[in-house]
């Protein structure tokens, strides 16, 4: 994934997100916090950047893939630092992707692999669980009406 043409790349791995800022030249690793001790890992999967501002970026974990928990991780500071999204339910899975549209960039919706769904009006600042669940996601968009 790109960040605006400024030459920024990121990549999600099992093991964390790696960015580079030389259009690939070197990355550097950011691993997150592990789901458990038992676990070796905290997996990476999903990363959406908001449309209006490059340094609030999302990433989607858990505990493994397909595991049995997640998380969805945001950076307001291009990378910097990181917190856990606060999520009205635990994700019964790793989050796998998220939606995004310039047309209402605080708006981002999220998913778990094994089906549930959050959406945020506030730029991730609180999320709400869709009352619908599916079997499996494999990816979704937004798009304004």
């Amino acid at each position: 994934l790109t960040n605006g043409g400024s030459g920024r790349l990121l990549v999600t791995t099992p093991d964390g997100i790696w960015s580079s800022s030389d259009d690939g030249a070197t990355f550097a690793l950011h691993g997150f916090p592990r789901f458990a001790e038992r676990d070796a890992i905290s997996y990476c999967r999903g990363v959406a950047v908001k449309p209006d501002d490059p340094n609030t970026i999302f990433v989607g974990n858990g505990d493994f893939i397909p595991g049995k928990r997640g998380a969805i991780q945001r950076t307001r500071d291009g990378g910097k630092t990181w917190e856990r999204c606060t999520l009205p339910v635990e994700p019964n899975s790793v989050v796998y992707w998220f939606g995004t549209h310039p047309s209402n960039p605080d708006i981002i919706v999220a998913n778990s692999l094994h089906g549930y769904v959050y959406v945020s009006t506030d730029a991730g600042n609180s999320w709400t669980k869709v009352r619908r669940e599916f079997g499996e996601i494999r990816a979704l968009a937004w798009m304004p009406n």
